[in-house]
């Protein structure tokens, strides 16, 4: 979700130690402080949630979810085309190769 939402990684690095360490040390960042859309402040304290370090902290189960998510007022209805004009304003990002060389 964060990445969709700010067409960014959670933690911006290419050292793969690095990520690793930040995934498990860090807080994540709010997606709302990254993205170019509003994001409502409900969508961002779920992000959040499901981000948690501990297991218990996260949502129970995927029915959780669904129903805060379906909680969270739509400003405008998501149709195909917004979907192709969202995508064609985000292409997939290319990431670095990390872990060595190839070839």
């Amino acid at each position: 979700g964060f990445w969709l939402l700010t067409s960014r990684l959670l933690f911006q690095t290419d050292r793969p130690l690095e990520m690793v360490k930040l995934h498990l040390t860090e807080p994540p960042p709010k997606a709302s402080a990254h993205s170019r859309a509003a994001i409502p402040g409900a969508l961002d304290s779920l992000l959040l949630d499901c981000l948690q370090k501990k297991p218990a902290e996260r949502p129970s189960s995927a029915d959780v979810v669904r129903r805060r998510l379906e909680d969270i007022p739509l400003v405008a209805r998501w149709d195909r085309e917004r979907a192709a004009a969202w995508w064609k304003d985000r292409p997939p990002a290319r990431f670095p190769k990390v872990g060595g060389s190839s070839g």
